[in-house]
């Protein structure tokens, strides 16, 4: 398992954090690595992602960027009973709205599983 930071490097891409960023995430550690492992985000609700992206768009953007698990501490700043309850209903919204395939959720939950199954 690898833990990304939501590191901003300009060098890798000028747009997005790590957490966020398709072209470090997906082609760079997945594709020009070759890494096949799960990848894990660091706490969503740290500044560095919610000073500039709202929740609907950070947690599109890191699955659709390779994150298999997103984290909510749920302690950074105040606790949020429904948190789960409401990042699920985002995520099958989006995939609902075709924002995110239903076959980059499977990519992650098979690459879970397979991990849980040598556990």
């Amino acid at each position: 398992m690898i833990m990304s930071a939501h590191v901003f490097n300009r060098n890798l891409d000028s747009e997005y954090p790590a957490t966020l960023s398709k072209k470090i995430l997906h082609d760079l550690l997945r594709e020009e690595i070759g890494f096949d492992g799960i990848i894990v985000s660091d706490a969503m609700e740290m500044k560095a992602i919610t000073e500039h992206f709202g929740l609907e768009e950070a947690i599109e953007r890191g699955i659709n960027a390779g994150c298999d698990i997103l984290v909510f501490s749920n302690n950074i700043d105040e606790f949020n009973p429904g948190i789960v309850v409401k990042v699920e209903e985002i995520v099958h919204r989006l995939v609902d709205e075709g924002k995110i395939s239903e076959s980059r959720i499977r990519e992650s939950y098979e690459r879970i599983m397979n991990v849980k199954e040598t556990l």
